[in-house]
């Protein structure tokens, strides 16, 4: 009640509201102002630059050194509170602790403000009893007033903290239990056929006879050029430093192949480590909404996982605020799927992998620290890039991760069906084609070498009756000869050409004009039957052609336009899309430039063997001879591939036909012709209803 009297008293006195008037008119002059700015920079409290709101940094963290400034505009002095020893710690931590943080330091934040809390409670009690109620001075009641202002700002203090923290720590709100996991063991993958034994099995000899057993989830290597049973691989122990808690000691031998599960050979990496980010204000999950500007591959190879996060972000950024939550006690739970509609909730540390100088060595992101988070909890979940169900090892490893396709991560990640499908070529069945096409043109040439250079010697052996016959003969000879000759000369070549020919087609890119560059090149023109037999099979009257035309054309063949339709229909129905380039994209025209982040060969702007996200098509109205594209990021964040022409680069989202040569590009998302894809990339992956 004395309390409640005392407060009653403040709020309704001239006195107090006069005098509380003429402290903030003194706290707000210029001089006292300029005075505090001048002890705020001695003092080291000036608060640091913040940028405007709306800005990249969004949401703005409130700056601590901003709570101080109530003291100044309420003209707070130690003299007014002199016999207050709360007041005194108060009033100390508020000038001497807490505007000394930076606002990314939460815990240490929110201990002081409770500690701050309750000195200002112990000093309103301590000055309501020194008060004299109902009777008391205008000091009493302005200290009163001030005690009542310094909880409500706490409090205020308090519930901003709280609400930054909401802003970044993601909004999962895990259904049922979680799964604790462990952090997966710092390793890479090395040379070396490995494998996981998927259940406890039995080890034979070369005669089937049982050598011992071993246990689910450990590691082992394969010897893939032992072939002496057939259906069963020959496997001895990892090396126990790369195996580690998944390592056995068993005597080599043989055991089913369909009891091992594949995966890379993989060695911990001894300069790499953990370190703690569970502050969620300085390492926050989601320091702004999810961009695919956050998602930054590292010295992983796990391209396939990274590629399906942009696609999902692309599709929508606020999925993985969904599916993620700092639990502000040094864990993240994740929400995953383990087959579509079926989620389940992981908990990891909240660690990360650095390298000697701390800079993070796998997936990373700019400012915010969902996506190493996120790959984390999907390597120590057993999840990786080459089968659904996750690896019953024993430890998981970053190494093992190495690899794969996006259909894999795109289930796990969405809960959703996904699959992938071959971007056929169709250049193998093209060179059987023309065999089968140009066979019976070599059956009739050998048929006519035969029968022109039979009758050459039938003729021989006739007598001439006179002068005259043996003119006619000698001339009906030569002429069998000829014709024997011609039928040799193209029966002879002809065997050579196709094997040429076949090579030339296999190559990366081979256009139709590359292809009658090539036959011209041999000698053949359109008045052979060789050329015209070959070009009937590419590009056949009546129905599209199975080769493209040169780059830039906007001349498209059959396996181009099934290749585009599918992407087409895939993203207006709003599916996730990714590809994957083929391993081999170097021939005599790409000549590799480097390699990547895990080794991937680089050429021109591309990468082999690496998984790309599928963002956008253009023209979205296709007429006959448009040039064709397609949008693709890189998940390194970093290095695609432009077109250039006398030194300009080729805008290639106008449609219109262009001519131009591949190169590189720093720059990580980019067009690329829809030739250009079907010939350097092999597979797509995508979610489907």
């Amino acid at each position: 009640m004395r309390l409640q009297a005392l407060q009653a008293l403040a709020e309704e006195s001239p006195q107090v509201r006069q005098a509380a008037r003429l402290h903030a008119r003194i706290a707000a002059s210029p001089r006292m102002m300029a005075l505090q700015q001048r002890v705020e920079r001695l003092a080291g409290t000036v608060p640091p630059f913040r940028p405007e709101p709306g800005s990249e940094q969004a949401p703005v963290q409130r700056v601590p050194a901003d709570f101080a400034r109530f003291l100044q505009q309420k003209g707070f002095s130690y003299g007014m509170f002199e016999s207050f020893s709360d007041w005194a710690y108060l009033v100390h931590a508020i000038k001497e602790k807490y505007t000394r943080l930076t606002p990314e330091e939460y815990e240490a934040r929110k201990t002081l403000i409770g500690q701050m809390l309750g000195w200002a409670i112990a000093a309103e009690k301590d000055i309501a009893e020194k008060v004299v109620v109902p009777q008391p001075d205008a000091a009493d009641l302005i200290r009163f007033g001030l005690i009542k202002d310094v909880q409500t700002q706490l409090l205020k203090e308090e519930a901003s903290l709280q609400e930054e923290v909401k802003a970044v720590k993601g909004s999962l709100v895990p259904q049922g239990g979680s799964t604790n996991l462990v952090d997966p063991r710092i390793t890479r993958k090395i040379e070396g056929a490995g494998a996981i034994v998927k259940d406890d099995v039995d080890v034979v000899d070369g005669k089937q006879a049982r050598l011992g057993r071993v246990k689910k989830g450990t590691a082992v290597r394969r010897d893939i050029t032992d072939t002496t049973l057939k259906g069963y691989d020959k496997i001895e122990p990892e090396d126990p430093t790369s195996a580690g808690a998944n390592f056995q000691d068993f005597k080599p031998g043989y055991v089913p192949e369909h009891m091992l599960i594949q995966v890379k050979r993989v060695a911990p990496q001894k300069d790499l480590q953990y370190v703690d980010v569970r502050d969620p204000l300085r390492y926050p999950l989601f320091k702004k909404p999810p961009s695919l500007d956050d998602i930054k591959q590292g010295q992983l190879g796990d391209c396939y996982l990274l590629a399906a996060v942009a696609g999902i972000v692309r599709n929508d950024p606020t999925h993985f605020v969904d599916h993620m939550v700092d639990n502000l006690n040094g864990t993240v739970t994740v929400k995953l799927y383990s087959a579509p509609g079926q989620p389940v909730y992981y908990t990891v540390k909240k660690t990360l992998v650095v390298d000697k100088n701390n800079y993070l060595e796998f997936a990373a992101s700019a400012g915010s620290f969902w996506v190493p988070i996120l790959e984390k909890a999907y390597i120590a979940a057993g999840y990786f890039g080459t089968r659904e169900e996750p690896l019953p090892a024993r430890e998981q490893s970053y190494g093992v991760a190495e690899g794969g396709e996006g259909a894999i991560p795109l289930i796990h990640l969405t809960g959703r069906k996904a699959k992938s499908r071959q971007i056929a070529t169709g250049r193998s069945e093209l060179i059987e084609k023309i065999r089968e096409n140009v066979s019976s043109l070599l059956k009739e040439k050998q048929q006519d070498f035969r029968l022109w250079d039979e009758k050459a010697a039938t003729t021989r052996k006739l007598q001439p009756q006179d002068s005259q016959h043996a003119t006619e003969l000698k001339s009906q000879i030569e002429d069998y000869e000829r014709r024997a000759e011609e039928a040799l000369q193209v029966y002879g070549p002809l065997t050579r050409l196709l094997g040429e020919l076949g090579s030339m087609i296999e190559t990366l890119y081979f256009s139709t004009t590359d292809l009658k560059t090539f036959l011209e090149e041999q000698g053949l023109t359109p008045k052979h039957d060789v050329y015209r037999r070959i070009m009937d099979v590419v590009v056949p009257e009546q129905a599209p052609s199975e080769l493209p035309g040169s780059l830039g054309s906007g001349q498209y063949g059959v396996h181009e336009m099934d290749t585009i339709a599918f992407i087409v229909e895939s993203l207006n129905a709003g599916e996730i899309v990714t590809v994957g380039t083929r391993e081999a994209i170097t021939d005599p025209q790409n000549i590799s430039q480097g390699v990547g982040k895990a080794g991937e060969v680089m050429v021109k702007g591309l990468a082999g063997g690496h998984e790309y996200t599928v963002l956008d098509y253009t023209p979205k109205e296709y007429k006959r001879g448009a040039t064709v594209s397609v949008k693709l990021r890189n998940p390194w964040g970093e290095y695609g591939r432009k077109y250039v022409h006398k030194d300009q680069e080729v805008n290639v989202e106008t449609g219109a036909p262009w001519e131009g040569e591949r190169e590189a590009q720093n720059e990580g998302t980019f067009w690329i012709d829809l030739a250009d894809l079907v010939a350097y990339f092999k597979l797509i992956s995508y979610t489907h209803p």
